[in-house]
Parts: C-alpha cells; sequence; structure tokens
C-alpha cells in the first residue's frame, strides 16, 4: 500500500499511531506499507520516518524529499528510509544518475539549518491559521500549514466565483470541496479577503 501523509491534495496529515496501525496490519499479510513523506516538513510530529524498519514497523518504507519544504524544487534527490536488509537490496539495483555535487552541498546545508526550518515552520503555521479562519464564515473548513480544504455546498459557484476575481482554488465538485494554498504575500491575502467579503455580502 501507498499511502502520501500529508496528502498533497487536502494537506491534511493522517496521525502517527494510525499509520503505525495500518503498518502493523499490513505486516500481519506479508505486505508492505510506503509512506510518501514529501510534504512533511512543516508537521515533523506525524512522520513515521523513525520506526521504518523497526520491530514495531519492519514492513514500513518511508521516502522523503527536500523539494517542497526547502524550495529545491526539481533538485532530483530523495531518500528512502527503511530496514537495512531491504536497503542493501535497494542498492544493488541499476544505478540512477549521480547527483551533482552542487545539489549534494545545497541540501546538507539546507538539512543543517535546523533555526530556518523552526522559522519556516512557525511561519507557515500561522498562515494556515489566517487561512483557515479566513474560509471558516463560509464552511467547514479542514487543513493544516501546507493546505486548507473548504467544503460548502455552494463549491462550484464560490469556485467560479473566484476565478472572476483571478483566484486559482482546487475545485472537487463530488465532494463539494475547495482547495487552498496560502497566498504568497499581503496583497494576495487581501485580493483573497475582498473576494471572500464579495461573496459573502447580501
Amino acid at each position: 500500500m501507498l499511502l502520501a501523509n500529508p496528502s498533497p491534495l487536502t494537506g491534511i496529515p493522517y496521525p502517527r499511531d494510525v499509520v503505525l496501525d495500518a503498518a502493523q496490519q499490513l505486516n500481519k499479510r506479508g505486505a508492505w506499507l510506503i509512506v510518501d513523506e514529501s510534504l512533511v516538513d512543516p508537521v515533523p510530529g506525524f512522520s513515521v520516518a523513525a520506526l521504518a524498519g523497526t520491530a514495531a514497523a519492519p514492513k514500513l518504507v518511508v521516502l522523503r524529499s527536500p523539494s517542497a519544504f526547502f524550495g529545491l524544487a526539481g533538485a532530483p534527490l530523495a531518500f528512502i528510509i527503511a530496514a537495512g536488509d531491504l536497503l542493501a537490496r535497494i542498492g544493488k539495483l541499476p544505478a540512477v544518475p549521480d547527483i551533482a555535487h552542487p545539489v549534494r552541498a545545497v541540501t546538507r546545508l539546507a538539512l543543517a539549518d535546523t533555526n530556518w526550518q523552526a522559522t519556516a515552520r512557525a511561519r507557515l503555521g500561522a498562515a494556515g491559521q489566517r487561512l483557515q479562519a479566513l474560509l471558516a464564515p463560509c464552511g467547514e473548513v479542514a487543513g493544516s500549514p501546507l493546505a486548507s480544504v473548504l467544503k460548502t455546498p455552494d463549491a462550484t459557484e464560490l469556485h467560479a466565483h473566484l476565478a472572476r476575481h483571478g483566484i486559482v482554488a482546487g475545485h472537487c465538485p463530488a465532494a463539494s470541496t475547495l482547495h487552498f494554498g496560502a497566498p504568497h504575500d499581503e496583497h494576495a491575502w487581501q485580493r483573497l479577503a475582498a473576494a471572500l467579503a464579495d461573496w459573502k455580502a447580501p
């Protein structure tokens, strides 16, 4: 089973105990749980990387990438965290292209800069709370520092309304939801606030 945690669609993470229970249930059936944690850095408390390949979760494999959180999109670099015997088998697979030295160097610096990481997590957390508060009058809101999901019976109409204001939101008609990332600057925040206020106005 492959699980993305947090979900790239909603940004909502699964609790660690839920993921661990799934890994243990699959292990009883001789099956593997592969967890893609490419987006977990803003919410590290949900990561199960420390459990991968341990006695508690021997068939748990975790994939990590520095691309999203560290702003290294496009860097051909990722990590596999798993039991030692599995990593040894993976190491015998046909070689992939070497990772360029600048990518390695920048990644090492990014992973070592824990002060920047703490600041970025606080900034993303504040933005997530602000976004959810802004959306709350329009319906049911859930989310994380990465993204927010608005559930409303008026999702289709609100989606079209935002589009007319030049604001893009993900739309899932079947679930009556809209999906938002945090605006990138204060001007964008004000544009979203104005569009939502116009939507709510009588």
